[in-house]
């Protein structure tokens, strides 16, 4: 007896099939950044039977509550199953790990059909809104030896091979939490609508996504 979703990622491993990663971004809000991403996640999984992991990056936590209840995610973030814990981890060394990428993953979400089969998400949580401008600190603390930008990289690991797709909402910003989602990213998309605001910061963007997709 095989598990169907080991062998399909090993299937792909051997193929050499890339997994892609798409980080949705703009400084703006309002501009449809979320409500794109969580489309796009939806219908890659529904309508192109792709395994689609979708990783919320953005602490205001909207396409975490757009793809589980508000009472999933509250349970989610107490028992430190969010991206923020994941963060809070390397911010204190000293304290037994609490983030597991397994447990921390949600499976089977979307209000569609009670849920996507092949649609995973690893929830936010607006614990971050007080962590990520401590996260450039993780450098100078002697007992930790991974890159600031490179935890979410190093976190995704073990899981990373399962699917076709993933999706990162990131906050409106270009900070470090941006950065590890734009660490891992094979390509991004700017939202954007129909006035001067909502396209000033393409160009800070592009200039930053070069930097951190063709870096090793």
């Amino acid at each position: 007896v095989w598990e169907r979703e080991k062998i399909e990622a090993w299937v792909k491993s051997f193929k050499g099939e890339e997994t892609h990663v798409i980080s949705f971004i703009n400084y703006k809000g309002g501009v449809g950044k979320t409500t794109t991403a969580v489309a796009v996640a939806e219908m890659l999984a529904q309508e192109e039977r792709k395994h689609v992991l979708l990783i919320d990056l953005d602490p205001q936590t909207n396409a975490t509550v757009t793809l589980v209840t508000e009472e999933q995610w509250a349970e989610m973030d107490k028992n430190g199953r969010t991206i923020a814990q994941l963060f809070d981890d390397r911010l204190n060394p000293q304290n037994p790990p609490k983030f597991d990428i397994e447990r921390a993953i949600a499976r089977r979400v979307s209000t569609i059909n009670d849920g996507i089969a092949r649609l995973d998400l690893l929830p936010s949580s607006i614990r971050l809104i007080d962590i990520q401008d401590r996260i450039p600190m993780i450098a100078l603390s002697g007992n930790f030896t991974v890159n600031p930008l490179e935890i979410l990289r190093v976190a995704l690991l073990p899981v990373i091979d399962r699917y076709d797709y993933i999706i990162i909402d990131c906050p409106p910003s270009l900070g470090t939490v941006t950065k590890n989602g734009l660490r891992i990213s094979t390509g991004y998309v700017i939202p954007t609508i129909p006035d001067i605001v909502s396209t000033w910061g393409i160009y800070q963007i592009v200039d930053l996504s070069l930097i951190h997709i063709s870096e090793p």
